[in-house]
């Protein structure tokens, strides 16, 4: 009589497969969905954002938020902020303070004039100064789903406050 050795089946378990799941639910939706339109009535302010994203803030002026829940821990964020440059800083000094505020992930991508661009760790930024109020955009998102929101960084990079879309 032989010895047979019955090994039991291995299973593994993927922690983040739920969460994998979630970005690829979320990326067949951004490709396809509509883009509405936010406007903050007192600054004459314009933003973006997906139709399937919860508008959770738009009760006040100068400020909006709209997110879209992954999972119980992640989610991507839009928020629109207008706030008055009481302390005079110009694009440069603007910069100079986000990036000396922030470690060393902080970049700035672009600048201009009247604007800059910058991209942390898992946020992306584009302020205009705009009338004295630095005007700002900002995407935050989970790290694992950079890949996959493509459409929503193209949006944010190439926003302007007072462009008519």
């Amino acid at each position: 009589m032989k010895n047979t050795i019955i090994a039991p089946p291995v299973c593994t378990y993927d922690p983040n497969y739920y969460k994998r799941q979630q970005i690829e639910e979320m990326k067949q939706k951004l490709d396809i969905t509509e883009i509405r339109t936010y406007i903050d009535k007192k600054n004459n302010v314009k933003l973006f954002y997906p139709a399937f994203f919860e508008a959770v803030d738009t009760s006040g002026t100068g400020s909006a938020s709209f997110i879209y829940k992954l999972d119980y821990r992640s989610e991507i964020s839009l928020k629109l902020a207008v706030d008055s440059n009481i302390l005079n800083r110009d694009v440069e000094k603007a910069l100079n303070y986000i990036i000396d505020r922030y470690d060393s992930s902080v970049i700035c991508l672009d600048k201009g004039h009247d604007f800059y661009i910058v991209k942390g760790n898992s946020f992306l930024r584009k302020a205009f100064l705009i009338n004295n109020n630095w005007i700002g955009y900002t995407l935050s998102y989970d790290a694992d789903c950079e890949e996959d929101i493509g459409r929503l960084i193209t949006l944010l990079k190439d926003w302007n406050p007072s462009e008519i879309r």
